[in-house]
């Protein structure tokens, strides 16, 4: 399963956030809570959707969607607003 990387807002530190895990991610350096966004496909929906101890707020879209493009940003704000208490697929 591949990680994302992810930029630690506090210290600017890059962390590898696996796609599923338990809890919600930390930064490696400074210890503070990460936004936990990720990409899934059809062989891994079970897996990072089932598997999370967190709620899972699941985002449908296409590129060629214009109200997709306008809600996108959004969708991604909310992974680092509430960052520990909510992951965003």
């Amino acid at each position: 399963m591949p990680s994302e990387i992810v930029t630690c807002g506090s210290c600017g530190t890059a962390n590898r956030v696996a796609p599923s895990a338990s809890g919600a991610p930390h930064c490696a350096k400074c210890n503070a809570v990460l936004p936990w966004l990720v990409d899934v496909h059809d062989d891994l929906f079970t897996t990072v959707i089932g598997e999370s101890t967190l709620p899972v707020l699941i985002d449908l879209w296409a590129p060629w969607c214009p109200p997709c493009c306008i809600v996108g940003p959004l969708v991604e704000a909310s992974a680092t607003r509430f960052a520990g208490r909510l992951k965003v697929a």
